[in-house]
């Protein structure tokens, strides 16, 4: 992994960073293996870095990652919104126990 650039965010409490990451013989590199190699590079825990895009050229064996690395868990969860499907996901389980409880 090479990191192309990375600041620190005059607004928000975190690390901005854009890194580059070869893959020739392989697929895309995963959520979970980016966060785990920017976590060693930046010697932080792996739950305060936050993958927002991975880029990838059709062919090419290189992506184009962009992240932000949070100071604490608190702040991020307060900066980064949940997505459409994790708020259904959450609301469908949220019924379901409501249910089992009715039923029982």
């Amino acid at each position: 992994m090479e990191i192309i650039s990375q600041h620190k965010s005059k607004v928000l409490p975190r690390i901005d960073v854009a890194a580059k990451i070869s893959h020739l013989e392989g697929i895309t590199p995963s959520n979970h293996h980016v966060k785990d190699e920017l976590a060693k590079h930046f010697k932080c825990d792996k739950e305060l870095v936050h993958v927002e895009h991975i880029y990838t050229n059709y062919g090419s064996g290189e992506s184009k990652i962009v992240a932000y690395i949070y100071n604490d868990k608190k702040q991020m969860n307060q900066i980064i919104t949940k997505s459409s499907k994790q708020r259904e996901a959450e609301k469908k389980a949220l019924e379901e126990s409501k249910k089992v409880v009715v039923e029982a």
